[in-house]
């Protein structure tokens, strides 16, 4: 059997588990399938250390182009040159 069989297995089984309940959420009592836009965000932000939010901060602060207000732009520059062939004709 393939390894990664039965954690996928095991991630549809529990991703269907019917869980009707309500729970506390920024001071309030909602209901869990009614979670706001925002329960994931404010989730990690409070689970994740705060090394590795600074971190994370730190990495899309070099991801975006500021010139071009974009994400990736000249940080993928080096990624995209690995890619194209070079001068000794491999490939």
């Amino acid at each position: 059997m393939v390894p990664l069989v039965r954690p996928v297995k095991v991630l549809q089984h529990m991703s269907a588990f019917p869980f009707d309940g309500s729970m506390l959420f920024g001071g309030e009592v909602i209901h869990a399938r009614a979670v706001p836009w925002n329960y994931i965000l404010v989730w990690l932000g409070i689970s994740l250390p705060e090394i590795v939010l600074v971190g994370l901060a730190l990495w899309v602060v070099a991801m975006v182009d500021f010139g071009g207000g974009r994400l990736g732009g000249d940080a993928l520059a080096g990624v995209r040159a690995g890619l194209e062939p070079g001068e000794d004709g491999g490939s």
